[in-house]
């Protein structure tokens, strides 16, 4: 970008080089104003055969930065042909007092430093790096530049990361953006915290800790907190059909924010959900009621638009904010999966341990429509560790906490719970709830359930997947089926039904070690760590099977696996482990691997032999 100026600042254009800041996504973009251009044209002609900096506070929101003013290098600064040191007391002290003038409720403040080096140096010096470094660990990321005249003074920018990496920005001289992004505080709000501020000094003053007046100060924190404004979060849904009624969600003070959630979400999602307020429209009358932990906010709308009142206040900034559950939760699944059509499949689970449980909240992450969960188990304190139930869960029904859990995330996802085991679900309720597009996962403990789950994916014509650890989760377990293809059955691939067993090691595929054989081995943490990881690859193969007549997506896992793999954590426990000899005894056997076979097909087989 090159500035061509005449002899009056207004007269500056921006005659080449604008780039489109959304080309990608580390696209960032700095806007500056005439006053920020003035003040870096005086100090590179304060000291024309020297090194300079300014210093410029502003605001970021997004990938674009905002400055209006600046702080040159202070009274007591260094300034040589090589190096130039600022005051840096000064500096920041001046920074602070100009920064107070600005309203940075739109985003978060931020710091530039300006450099101009001699002998047209094109990029930062050895020197600016450290600096550079520092600042961008302080802000979480700046927009760094340097002037040059050469002959014509210009100004480049680049984002710096908290690592140091650099990325040209683009920016443009414009007072309206600027304006608009860190508006000047407000006189009159201003003064009246000040006003208030000061009433209450002069009603403590007498007191034996204020003697002088010059000893009592203005609490600017506090009175930055009284200007910054509310933030009301509205479901679209609201907006569109006028909502009239009762506004619950969650208040939370250090940020001054109401997060309305829909009436339809209110019996699942229970924790700090309380009554925010009330909304109805212009023609109907609204009760307010008082509240003693803060104040209530009510919305009166009017031809589609709300008016917003918090509590009896009459004078007060809100900003309005409208979310949709499904567009905003979802939105950086776009490109991955299809939403429209991933909220037409379905997902039952049996069992709600660490790995269901897991997989499940990974699906509804993905946006999948509906969970059909099954578990007669309840949260104890020896779940806590490698549970996504935490100890304010304990007592309560897995499948409860499940369905609690997945409404917080996605509201419109359809969950039927059964609180017991699923071969003791009623046939006409599961038919009854069942989808067409949906997969069975048997997670359970035994094997038992992966003959049942067998059956069912039979019954409904639906892929069904068994997935498992061994003992302390160093290895994990995953097969899949899918009726009507050929494909080896459960039955086929490891043998035949002996119920619910868990004598037998070879029979039961468990998630964790019994006591005779954790005598065998040492502790090792992080065991959930690694149950995380199975269920991670069990979510992707499951949305892979219910996604792969979509000739828009992207299959994630089935195109490189069999119809059973083993999953290596980490090469250990090979004495109380039978699947780490699958691995063999190479030295070179690593973690975080995998063996995919197929099954064979057993034409005996009692449960699918004669079909």
């Amino acid at each position: 970008m090159y500035i061509v100026y005449g002899k009056k600042l207004e007269k500056i254009l921006i005659v080449k080089g604008r780039m489109n800041m959304f080309r990608n996504k580390e696209k960032y973009h700095v806007y500056i104003t005439n006053n920020t251009l003035r003040g870096m044209i005086l100090e590179v002609g304060r000291h024309p055969n020297n090194e300079s900096i300014i210093q410029m506070p502003g605001i970021r929101i997004g990938n674009n930065f905002y400055f209006d003013m600046l702080a040159d290098s202070g009274i007591h600064a260094t300034y040589t042909p090589t190096m130039c040191e600022k005051d840096h007391e000064y500096t920041d002290h001046l920074s602070t007092r100009i920064a107070e003038n600005y309203d940075f409720s739109k985003g978060k403040m931020t710091v530039s430093q300006v450099h101009r080096h001699l002998d047209n140096c094109l990029k930062f010096s050895a020197g600016d790096y450290p600096a550079n470094s520092k600042l961008a660990k302080r802000y979480g990321g700046v927009v760094n530049g340097l002037m040059f005249v050469d002959p014509e003074f210009r100004v480049k920018f680049w984002y710096i990361d908290e690592d140091g990496r650099e990325i040209e920005a683009d920016y443009e001289v414009n007072d309206k953006m600027v304006a608009e992004a860190m508006p000047l505080v407000d006189i009159e709000r201003l003064m009246s915290a000040v006003e208030k501020n000061e009433a209450e000094r002069h009603s403590t003053k007498g007191k034996e800790d204020i003697k002088e007046d010059s000893n009592v100060n203005i609490d600017f924190e506090k009175v930055k907190e009284e200007l910054m404004p509310y933030k009301v979060l509205i479901p679209a849904e609201y907006r569109d059909e006028s909502y009239e009624g009762t506004l619950m969600g969650y208040y939370i003070p250090e940020t001054k924010t109401y997060n309305i959630i829909r009436s339809s979400a209110n019996g699942i999602m229970r924790d700090g959900m309380v009554r925010l307020g009330a909304a109805c429209s212009a023609d109907h009358a609204l009760r307010k009621r008082e509240n003693t932990d803060f104040s209530e906010v009510y919305i009166i709308w009017y031809d589609d638009e709300p008016v917003v009142f918090i509590g009896s206040e009459k004078k007060v900034n809100v900003d309005i904010e409208y979310y949709s559950e499904i567009k905003d939760i979802f939105s950086r699944n776009k490109g991955i999966v299809a939403m429209d059509t991933i909220r037409k499949k379905q997902a039952v689970i049996a069992g709600m341990g660490s790995g269901g449980f897991k997989i499940g909240i990974e699906l509804v992450r993905a946006g999948i429509g509906s969970l059909i969960v099954a578990d007669d188990d309840i949260v104890s304190y020896h779940n806590v560790c490698r549970h996504e139930c935490g100890i304010h869960d304990v007592g309560r029904y897995k499948v409860d906490c499940f369905k609690e859990k997945a409404a917080d995330i996605n509201p419109n996802c359809v969950v039927y719970t059964y609180r017991e085991l699923i071969q003791h679900v009623d046939p006409e309720l599961l038919k009854e709830n069942i989808w067409k597009d949906s997969v069975i996962i048997s997670c359970a403990d035994n094997r038992h359930c992966g003959y049942i789950c067998n059956k069912i994916s039979d019954t409904y014509n639906i892929p069904m997947i068994d997935a498992g650890c061994g003992p302390r989760a160093s290895t994990g377990e995953v097969f899949y089926y899918k009726p009507d293809s050929g494909m080896a059955c459960y039955t086929c691939t490891y043998g035949e039904d002996k119920g619910i067993d868990y004598s037998n090691q070879a029979v039961r595929r468990q998630f964790y070690a019994t006591e005779k054989e954790l005598e065998k081995v040492n502790f090792q943490p992080g065991m959930y760590l690694d149950i995380e990881l199975v269920a991670i690859f069990t979510a992707k193969l499951a949305i892979d099977l219910l996604m792969e007549t979509d000739e828009n997506y992207e299959m994630k896992i089935l195109p490189y696996i069999s119809q059973c793999t083993i999953l290596l954590n980490y090469p250990i426990d090979k004495d109380v482990n039978p699947y780490m000899q699958i691995f063999g005894d190479e030295p070179s056997i690593k973690p975080l691997i995998w063996k995919s076979v197929s099954a064979k097909k057993n034409p005996k087989c009692d449960y699918c032999g004669n079909t």
